[in-house]
């Protein structure tokens, strides 16, 4: 008898329980004929759990137990009821709640800051190839926005299709994603809209990732400067995946980060610029790839050697990556035998001035190497 007992007070427990989760929610869709002030399902909780252990403490943990064993078994069945539970609007909420906490916290969010790429597609197949750079750069925690650029006589359904796979893809590797699909008549063109369309969002991406090939039109690599200066002009980053077409990405086992020179002061600023944005994601990939990080610095001449090797050993103890290797190469450091160039990925920042697509294809010829340029116009910071 005590043990049935237990069950039934779950049940009312429970039943306390989801009305007073659904009246402090506020949904239109909870309109019951009986109202009841919202303390009395919340004093009905309380007391039926108080009396379980009232009756019998033992019988009561094995009844949430049964009762907690069950939950997961349904839940791994999936099952769907016609028009939701509780828990979606409790998510929901629960996710307004925060989002609206966080609109009114001030605008600094370097610590809160994780990598949310939006990745421009034309032809889903070829986004297979980048898939695990893609994953390793943003898991565990970043999340990936597929944006399906539809150009006109392109079937529709198998498009959406295609691009639903590859974010189920991501999904199932432990990397949140979704997708979306624009009418574009153009790369360029689409995928500034896209950009100026995330401004208003709140869950929206912090960084495009864009990739070109040596054998790309010379109307392609014109775009990708527009759309540089379009993620300054919006808030977001922007990554540039330029893969050696035999190197490719290697065995992932180093990544080198290149340092922009830092005379005559040799001093570490609280804002690196681009750099952070590179720091940022060559550290993620040394996590995923159990990888070799390298500091790599070319100075003018020998005399700045000492200075750069120690504003490089500042640099990674502020920036807090460990076992972090560092390199300076002069004048008269050999491209050619330089144990410092080595490595799977090389991550540089945005060069200065106009882009120029051109001259990082032959960046790419140089090191024999994939290189990943990044630009960053948010909240980005390496040292925070």
């Amino acid at each position: 008898a005590p043990l049935i007992t237990m069950f039934f007070l779950i049940t009312y427990a429970m039943i306390n329980l989801v009305v007073f989760l659904e009246q402090r929610l506020g949904l239109v869709s909870f309109r019951p004929w009986l109202q009841v002030p919202w303390p009395v399902p919340l004093i009905g909780t309380i007391g039926c759990l108080a009396v379980m252990f009232v009756v019998n403490p033992l019988f009561s943990l094995a009844a949430v137990g049964v009762v907690v064993l069950f939950y997961n078994v349904l839940i791994h069945r999936h099952l769907e009821a016609p028009f939701g539970d509780v828990r979606s609007g409790l998510f929901v909420a629960l996710a307004e709640w925060a989002a609206k906490r966080v609109a009114v916290l001030p605008a600094n969010r370097e610590r809160g800051w994780k990598p949310n790429l939006l990745v421009p597609v034309e032809d889903p197949p070829t986004l297979r190839g980048q898939f695990r750079l893609l994953h390793d750069i943003t898991a565990p925690r970043g999340s990936v926005r597929v944006l399906g650029l539809h150009r006109p006589g392109q079937e529709p359904a198998d498009f959406e299709r295609r691009l639903e796979g590859l974010s189920q893809a991501f999904r199932e590797e432990g990397v949140f994603a979704s997708w979306t699909r624009m009418e574009s008549e153009g790369f360029g063109q689409g995928v500034r809209a896209a950009m100026a369309a995330q401004g208003g969002s709140f869950f929206r991406p912090n960084v495009v990732f864009l990739s070109l090939t040596p054998e790309a039109e010379p109307a392609r690599r014109q775009a990708l400067a527009h759309i540089a200066q379009t993620g300054l002009e919006e808030g977001l980053g922007v990554m540039l995946f330029l893969e050696h077409p035999a190197a490719r990405l290697g065995r992932r086992a180093s990544v080198n980060v290149w340092v922009p020179p830092a005379g005559p002061q040799w001093q570490v600023p609280l804002d690196l610029g681009d750099l952070d944005l590179a720091i940022l994601t060559a550290y993620k990939l040394q996590r995923n790839w159990r990888a070799q990080l390298r500091l790599i610095m070319r100075v003018a001449s020998d005399a700045d050697r000492e200075p750069a090797e120690g504003y490089l050993r500042t640099l990674a103890d502020l920036a807090r990556l460990p076992d972090t290797e560092t390199a300076v190469l002069t004048p008269q450091t050999p491209l050619a035998i330089s144990e410092a160039l080595v490595a799977d990925l090389h991550v540089l920042p945005w060069p200065a001035g106009p882009t120029d697509p051109d001259a990082m294809v032959r960046q790419v010829e140089t090191l024999r190497a994939s290189c990943l340029y990044t630009r960053e116009a948010g909240p980005e910071s390496a040292l925070a």
